[in-house]
Parts: structure tokens; C-alpha cells; sequence
């Protein structure tokens, strides 16, 4: 008797634009629901998108395709894709669809295709006090509006703070040196959404622990080290010009003084910026050997090789120690930068205390720290139902955060057996702004960061054993010469 072959139930649909990625979403959503015994297996399942109109959309045509079907109309598209689909009669699916029409209609608020937002939202509502939150706290979603009042009020700081007016004043500076603009509270506002990416919160935190003693000691080294870093590289500038000139060779140096000549003349005189980026005629010299015009005497041919290999092996040298000097200008002209950050941080976090708010950019990290903390069945608990199914929509525009906190859930519902289905198009990646992150999709079953998180570790296993990867190669919204011209492009 042969072993029953269990069915992978981590589906991922890989699709392009006009696929029919909704589509494809919502008939495996009904699926379920139409195949269950349970007349409300809806509440089971929780299907995710990132916009309210999105959401919007999907469940429109969630009771669009069951009002369809309970017609029972045998010649409708949409009854003969599901009859496909199910292995019961075109009948009872019609029966079926209209009981579960009735029931979702009259218990809509239980149908859960929603925001990730908005999901997030619940948990940490179920959370608030072991986050010491309070129970009736607001949610900012205006992060730019945040900011400015925290920009505005740590201006108004200056004069009466010395740590504080000392780096702004050393802020306008580096500002002005760089040949920025030296309005702080602009560069500021810039540098200041920079809070709201996730993957900051280490750096920031580490940068809190500095004083401003230290911030300007930091600067202050950095000064230093470019100075010392600046008469090496001149200095070996120097000393490849000396070595040219005793070789007699510069006549014959493909464009003379602007050649690769030029690359240690520059260094000589401290334009270093071109020594971090070379010209095309020092990389060619280098990986062509082109060190001499065509037609160079032979003396000249002799009195570069022998100069050859002090050439290269001071290019070598230069070019470590720009880089080098690149990182120490870098530290040098952000130290004070991140030291205003810091400042901003945590007015923003009085703010958010003062007016009793918790900002929509907080939610993704806030919520890590319940779920990869808290059992599974534990957050059930708190939110007050079990959902056993998740279904994500446009999983490209998932942040590394907002992933890893479904991750145990859905490592939960494998476990027992229950269907799970990701849909998305890496092409199509447009949350960037919001710490999308599309590798993840591409990356899949491996997960993306995991940081050595045990319960990440664990998780990846287990999808790698139910992975299901399935391709929706029709599209159903351009002709055939744009999806050919398409393929093309990509191909290429």
C-alpha cells in the first residue's frame, strides 16, 4: 500500500503585471470557503494587502464571484473556472455560494481582508498594556508633521541649550564646507526621515549613548586622520611625479598631463575626490598596459619598465588610503548630523508621550517585539480569534519587519496543516519608501535577514519542506506584441 503524498501548503503565485494576481487570490480564497464544511471558515482566513482601496477591491470581488455563483448559471465563466477548481456539481456549488453569501453578508465585519496596517493595528490594540501604551491612544500616520514640530521646537532650543547651539553651529559648517546649503532645519527635515526606516534602530540607539563630548571628539578625530591620510597621499603624489620626470617619459605619455600622469598629479595637489574615482586612462594603463604612445622610443619603452612596478605599487597605496580618508571625511561630516538625529529622536518620542500617539511608522517594530517574544496561541488569545489561513497580496511591498512578524504565524498554520498562499511580482516593487523589500519574494523559501533569530531559523525549514511555487504566465490585460516586446526587453 502506497505512502499518501501530504500536500504542500505554502502556495506562491509568481506573476507579472495583468496576470490576474487578484484574481488568482480571490478564487483560492473561495476555494476554501466553498470546499469547507464549515459555513464560517471565512473567519479562519486573512487576507492581507497594503492599500484600503486594495483591500477594497478584493473584497468587492470576493461577493461579486459568490453572487455569481449562487445564480447557478452553468454557461457563466466564472462558475466554470470554479467548477474546476472544486470537485462538487456545478448545483451545489450555486447552493453552497448563496448559504455563504447570506452568512458573510450578515456577519461582514468578520470577513478579514484587510490593510497590513490595519491588522497591525489590532495587535498592538490587543497589546497596548504590555507595551505601556494607553488603552485609548491615537495613531499619528502625518510622521512629516511629527517631525517639523520636533524641528521647530529644537531651533527654538538654541541660545539657551550650549551643547545644543554648539552643534548646530558646527552643523551649519560642516554644511556650508561640503558646499551644501547651510540652513540646518532643511537638511535636518531630510536627514530626519531617516527615523522611520527599520533598519536605523541599532545605529540610533548606539549613537544615543554618545554625549556631545564625544560626538565632537569623534569629529575632531576624524578631522585629524584625514589631515595625516591627506600629506600620505600627497606625498606618494610627489613622489610618482618625481620618478616620471627622472624617466624622462612624459612627452610620451598618452595626453600628456592629462593622461594617467594626471591621476598622480591631481593627488599631489589634493584633489582627492578624483584619486577615490580614477580616470579611464590611469584603468587603462593599468589593465592594458597602455603606458606609452604607439611610436615611443625605445629608450622610453626601457626606462617605464623599470619604473613600472613602483608606479603600480604607489597607485595600490594611494588608493587604500583614499579610501580610507573617504570613510574618516564621511564620519567627519555625519558625526554631528546623527548627534542632531539623536536630539530628534527623542523629542519625537516625548511627543508621541505627551499626546498619547503611536506614530504608523512605529507599528511594524512595536509588533516584533510581541511576536517573535510571545507563544503563537498567546496572540490568538489576545486578539480574540484564531485565524488557521493567511493569504498576502503584492508580497513584494512587504518591509523585512512587517514579513517576520507573519512569519510565525504562518510557521503555526503549516504546522497544523492548514493552506497558505503568497501572491506578488518582484517587478512591480513600489513601497521602497516604506522599507519595501522585494528580495524577500525573490528569496523565498530562504528568508531575508534573519539575523540568526532561532524562530526564523525554524521557520525557514519548514517552508523550504511545504513550498508550492506556481507561475501565472498569462496576461490578460496587453496584446501579444507588448508582452513580446516585454519578454524581450527582460530576456535581454
Amino acid at each position: 500500500m502506497g505512502t499518501k503524498i501530504k500536500n504542500k501548503e505554502l502556495v506562491i503565485y509568481r506573476s507579472s503585471a495583468g496576470s490576474g494576481k487578484t484574481f488568482t487570490l480571490v478564487l483560492n480564497y473561495l476555494t476554501l470557503i466553498l470546499e469547507s464544511q464549515n459555513p464560517f471558515k471565512f473567519s479562519e482566513v486573512l487576507a492581507i494587502t497594503f492599500t484600503n482601496k486594495a483591500a477594497s477591491e478584493m473584497k468587492n470581488r470576493v461577493f461579486e464571484h459568490l453572487q455569481e455563483l449562487a445564480k447557478n448559471d452553468v454557461n457563466s465563466e466564472i462558475m466554470s473556472i470554479y467548477a474546476a477548481q472544486l470537485n462538487i456539481s456545478k448545483t451545489q456549488i450555486a447552493s453552497t455560494a448563496e448559504n455563504r453569501l447570506s452568512i458573510m453578508l450578515h456577519n461582514y465585519s468578520d470577513v478579514a481582508i484587510i490593510t497590513i496596517d490595519r491588522f497591525a493595528h489590532r495587535l498592538i490594540r490587543s497589546f497596548s498594556r504590555d507595551l505601556n501604551l494607553q488603552a485609548d491612544f491615537e495613531i499619528e500616520m502625518d510622521f512629516p508633521k511629527v517631525l517639523k514640530e520636533a524641528i521647530d521646537q529644537l531651533v527654538s532650543e538654541v541660545g539657551s541649550r550650549a551643547d545644543l547651539t554648539q552643534l548646530i553651529v558646527h552643523y551649519a559648517k560642516d554644511l556650508a564646507s561640503s558646499d551644501r546649503s547651510w540652513k540646518a532645519p532643511r537638511n535636518l527635515f531630510e536627514s530626519g526621515k531617516l527615523i522611520t526606516n527599520e533598519d536605523t534602530e541599532l545605529w540610533l540607539k548606539d549613537i544615543q549613548e554618545l554625549n556631545v563630548k564625544e560626538l565632537f571628539e569623534l569629529h575632531n578625530e576624524g578631522n585629524k586622520k584625514c589631515r595625516l591620510l591627506q600629506n600620505e597621499i600627497e606625498q606618494l603624489g610627489n613622489e610618482a611625479i618625481q620618478q616620471i620626470e627622472d624617466a624622462a617619459i612624459l612627452d610620451w605619455i598618452p595626453r600628456g598631463e592629462t593622461g594617467w600622469y594626471g591621476h598622480f598629479k591631481k593627488a599631489s595637489d589634493g584633489n582627492f575626490s578624483a584619486i577615490v574615482q580614477p580616470s579611464k586612462s590611469i584603468t587603462s594603463a593599468l589593465e592594458d598596459g597602455k603606458w606609452l604612445k604607439k611610436k615611443a622610443p625605445e629608450s622610453c619603452i626601457s626606462a617605464m619598465a623599470n619604473i613600472q612596478t613602483f608606479i603600480e605599487s604607489t597607485y595600490d597605496k594611494m588608493n587604500k588610503i583614499a579610501l580610507e580618508r573617504h570613510r574618516y571625511q564621511l564620519i567627519r561630516e555625519q558625526i554631528i548630523g546623527l548627534g542632531l538625529l539623536k536630539e530628534l529622536k527623542l523629542l519625537i518620542d516625548q511627543y508621541k508621550i505627551k499626546n498619547n500617539v503611536v506614530l504608523i511608522s512605529d507599528f511594524n517594530k512595536t509588533i516584533s517585539e510581541i511576536v517573535l517574544e510571545q507563544p503563537t496561541p498567546f496572540i490568538y488569545e489576545r486578539i480574540g480569534g484564531k485565524f488557521k489561513h493567511f493569504f498576502i497580496d503584492e508580497f513584494q511591498d512587504t518591509s523585512v519587519q512587517q514579513w517576520q512578524n507573519f512569519i510565525p504565524l504562518i510557521d503555526d498554520s503549516l504546522a497544523q496543516g492548514y493552506k497558505n498562499l503568497l501572491v506578488g511580482d518582484a517587478k512591480q516593487a513600489i513601497y521602497r519608501f516604506r522599507n519595501g523589500e522585494a528580495k524577500q519574494f525573490v528569496m523565498l523559501p530562504e528568508i531575508y535577514d534573519k539575523k540568526g533569530a532561532a524562530i526564523l531559523q525554524q521557520a525557514e525549514q519548514t517552508f523550504t519542506r511545504q513550498i508550492d511555487i506556481k507561475t501565472l504566465a498569462k496576461n490578460y490585460r496587453s496584446t501579444a506584441t507588448i508582452v513580446e516586446f516585454n519578454n524581450l526587453l527582460f530576456k535581454f
